[in-house]
């Protein structure tokens, strides 16, 4: 039996949605199943609000950011997305995703610290 590729867990918050993954990297394909299975609790939460937490050391190439990112600004409209990075070294690579989907109509932005994403987040 293959060992999960990620781990992902989530906690209702007073106004929004905490996600957690985990991994020791997440490549294109196990990412989506990831941003899938988000944006299903999302919505059967009903939820406009989302911290994710990413507890991951690396980041895919470029060009399949890009794409993850086109679809993240599908699948996440109308939800303000709060990405936690702990890793400073993925900020350029995370930031060029946050523009890449805000450009397509998303709400995403980066930050290093969970305290700073949902004092952002539940800002109005």
């Amino acid at each position: 039996m293959q060992e999960p590729l990620y781990e992902l867990t989530f906690e209702e918050r007073p106004g929004y949605l905490f996600a957690k993954i985990q991994a020791e990297r997440l490549e294109y394909y196990p990412a989506q199943d990831c941003l899938h299975e988000i944006a299903r609790e999302i919505r059967g939460l009903r939820q406009t609000r989302l911290m994710v937490y990413r507890e991951v050391p690396s980041v895919m190439p470029r060009g399949q950011l890009f794409f993850i990112s086109v679809k993240m600004a599908e699948s996440f409209k109308n939800v303000k997305v709060a990405l936690v990075n702990p890793y400073p070294d993925l900020d350029e690579a995370l930031n060029f995703a946050a523009i890449t989907g805000n450009d397509r109509g998303a709400n995403f932005e980066v930050f290093r610290d969970i305290e700073t994403a949902e004092e952002c987040l539940l800002n109005v």
